[in-house]
């Protein structure tokens, strides 16, 4: 049996050449299905709604961004082609075919082996667990800038900040602090740091989706 001549795949360049970004399609926004009003810890509450609701539209705003390259690669693969992109294509699916199959931009196997390629190797100095409990210390630090924090809000603080001293070190807090609120910008961008993406992809959602899913490191500091 003769053996099947390889499809030479043609030189694309710009946005032809790479795949687009589908970090947007990794996350749900539906996920949590059901996000609780408030974050009961020992009688402290936390709005967690707002949070929620801005990832969501931030998951939202990302898969409306990767569908608007994907319009734009159309166009310019028709162009590439010497076709009119204005006119009506016959057959859309013998189209798409042909894009997944020979066009980078449009092979998803390919960007999502390179997003899993550029993922941490190895675990950044705060595990999610303790990623959450940054995010609730960054909550409390929010609300002493509106307000004087309560007896309650300052016994948590404390035990959060001795908690995370006990891991790393104040300007590792400092910087993983300033990282978690540059974390939405940094994803859009497509260059989020190894925190960054743990942030949004594991500890963010968990946060969110019910009280039984804070971690027990964090309930542990009741005592």
């Amino acid at each position: 049996m003769a053996k099947r001549a390889k499809t030479k795949v043609p030189n694309y360049s710009g946005k032809l050449a790479k795949p687009i970004p589908i970090w947007s399609l990794q996350l749900d926004p539906e996920f949590p299905p059901l996000v609780n009003p408030a974050l009961h810890l020992e009688g402290l509450e936390l709005d967690v709604a707002e949070l929620a609701t801005r990832w969501r539209h931030f998951v939202l705003e990302g898969r409306s961004a990767y569908w608007r390259e994907v319009a734009d690669c159309t166009k310019l693969l028709l162009k590439h082609h010497g076709l009119d992109p204005t006119l009506p294509v016959a057959d859309d699916a013998l189209l798409h075919a042909l894009m997944t199959t020979h066009v980078p931009a449009f092979n998803i196997k390919l960007a999502r082996d390179q997003y899993l390629k550029g993922q941490a190797d190895k675990p950044t100095k705060l595990d999610v667990a303790d990623t959450c409990m940054l995010l609730v210390r960054q909550i409390i630090l929010d609300l002493r800038d509106k307000r004087a924090l309560d007896k309650l809000e300052t016994k948590w603080l404390k035990k959060i900040n001795g908690h995370l001293l006990g891991v790393v070190r104040q300007r590792t807090i400092d910087a993983y602090a300033q990282q978690m609120r540059r974390a939405f910008a940094a994803y859009l961008r497509g260059d989020p740091t190894d925190f960054q993406r743990q942030y949004i992809e594991r500890a963010l959602p968990e946060f969110i989706s019910s009280t039984k899913q804070i971690p027990a490191r964090l309930a542990a500091l009741k005592s």
